[in-house]
């Protein structure tokens, strides 16, 4: 025995103008929550080589643990310059530099420099001491903003 499908039919009895209204908070809700997951994933990251090649797979390193360290912040992120070094050339040594500029809003930049035998070390290091120092700088900007102000002038005599 087959069935065959019913059709699904929607009689609308009575529309009541809280649904609507409510309908468009949480419609704005949405695309105000869809439009803050674009701006943090369009973080600014320029990433340059001096000394060597940049190969694909060290740009998608340093991109991938620039943005896990730095998602948290990426509100108040304009850019991040990434300058990765090669110091000594091929005489080798601890020359492998990562030198990480991050642009805050109304804050000063965040400057980080790390120099290690291996460039892979030298990026996770560099991106890790990046991101403490940004949450570091965005809690004290909350935390003055958030402190109340007191009055230091004299107290007034009668």
């Amino acid at each position: 025995m087959a069935f065959a499908p019913c059709p699904v039919r929607f009689v609308i009895f009575e529309v009541n103008i809280n649904y609507i209204r409510l309908y468009g908070i949480i419609k704005d809700l949405y695309t105000s929550k869809c439009s803050k997951l674009k701006k943090e994933s369009t973080m600014q990251i320029h990433i340059q080589s001096q000394g060597f090649t940049l190969t694909e797979a060290l740009r998608e390193h340093a991109e991938r643990r620039l943005r896990f360290g730095l998602t948290r912040g990426s509100d108040h992120i304009r850019r991040v310059e990434m300058r990765l070094s090669d110091i000594n050339g091929p005489r080798g040594g601890a020359d492998k530099c990562c030198s990480i500029v991050v642009a805050l809003e109304s804050l000063p930049d965040v400057v980080i420099e790390d120099i290690e035998n291996d460039l892979y070390v030298a990026i996770d290091r560099a991106a890790d001491r990046a991101s403490r120092s940004v949450t570091r700088s965005l809690e004290r900007k909350r935390e003055h903003v958030a402190s109340p102000r007191t009055d230091l002038s004299p107290p007034e005599a009668d």
